[in-house]
């Protein structure tokens, strides 16, 4: 006798509880087209359904005698189909800064458990319908994040997806700027986030090598002059060092700027 309610896919055991200490052999109908033959003692078997639906048993009992007897079992079994376990990641990636994360749950209408399972997280496990997470602060990486749901048959279903944690220092730096007194584009200066002001180093070069500006200040942009005067037209090299205010790390960045007159 297997349990009545079964799921989509899952093997089902069947016990042989025929009360005959004679019987020489037994056949099995699961009611989808197959059969199952055995002699005795043979006390289980099982059998895999690939439809979702009621099946009615019967079976053939043959003694040593050659008695023939036959039962059926209405019914018997009832497959069901087993949940669809999916959610998302609001937002898609998050910041080492504001490391946070919400999952929304868009699992099929027929679960009643949900069980989260949101590695790394400062608080890593929740049962609720959707779920949030907090990394630790600084930390950037790939999480993963596990959602187990059930229906109210006990059929299971489960899905992982990774949440992003990216670094938080961002640097927009132009590539080009005209210093020719036109009040239009006549600064070359850079935007920055998540780096530690007070260690901080922008110098751009000339095409010689040559130290031409130095500034300590990522708020204070070059004006395009060297000793009061305006620089030729050309392209300069940019060098920016200084530190992640979040992970205490050192960075360092190059590049060029296109001046134009």
């Amino acid at each position: 006798t297997p349990k009545p309610d079964v799921c989509l896919g899952e093997e089902v055991i069947f016990n042989d509880s025929t009360a005959a200490p004679n019987v020489l052999s037994t056949l099995v109908y699961f009611g989808d087209g197959d059969s199952i033959f055995y002699t005795n003692p043979f006390n289980s078997f099982t059998h895999i359904y690939d439809s979702i639906k009621s099946y009615s048993l019967s079976m053939i009992v043959i003694s040593n005698n050659l008695c023939v007897y036959t039962n059926g079992f209405t019914n018997m079994i009832s497959v069901h189909q087993s949940p669809t376990a999916n959610f998302y990641i609001n937002p898609d990636a998050i910041t080492s800064f504001s490391p946070e994360a919400n999952f929304v749950n868009q699992s099929s209408q027929d679960v009643i458990s949900n069980s989260w399972y949101m590695f790394g997280a400062i608080v890593d496990t929740a049962n609720t319908e959707d779920a949030n997470a907090t990394y630790p602060l600084g930390m950037i990486g790939e999480y993963p994040v596990q959602l187990k749901v059930e229906n109210h048959y006990g059929c299971r279903d489960s899905i992982q997806k990774i949440v992003i944690v990216e670094d938080d220092l961002l640097i927009y730096i132009p590539n080009s700027f005209t210093p020719n007194g036109d009040d239009l584009n006549n600064t070359w200066k850079i935007t920055t986030s998540g780096i530690d002001v007070y260690q901080f180093t922008l110098s751009i070069y000339n095409r010689w090598g040559e130290l031409i500006f130095v500034s300590h200040d990522p708020e204070y942009g070059w004006d395009g002059t060297f000793g009061n005067s305006l620089v030729q037209a050309g392209l300069y090299q940019w060098r920016i060092e200084g530190v992640n205010i979040l992970t205490n790390q050192d960075f360092e960045r190059f590049g060029f700027i296109n001046v134009f007159r």
